[in-house]
């Protein structure tokens, strides 16, 4: 994700069967990315599934989706 291939990035996270607060917060960051807004809201909330709820990562991916949404009451 950090050399700026989101779809490459999917498909490696694609590749890993164990599921984690990271792996959804990757695919979260990278949906958005490539413009699946609500891909990476469900993203978020299988973090939030996993337990990640207050993890900061997961809140901040959580923030960006809402500003996506242009739902400001809920990014801050």
């Amino acid at each position: 994700l950090e050399e700026g291939d989101a779809q490459r990035a999917l498909e490696l996270a694609a590749t890993i069967d164990e599921p984690s607060t990271f792996l959804c917060v990757l695919r979260a960051t990278a949906l958005l990315e490539l413009g699946d807004v609500e891909g990476a809201l469900a993203a978020c909330d299988a973090a939030d599934a996993l337990g990640g709820g207050d993890d900061l990562d997961v809140l901040w991916t959580r923030a960006e989706v809402a500003l996506a949404l242009w739902q400001i009451d809920h990014a801050g």
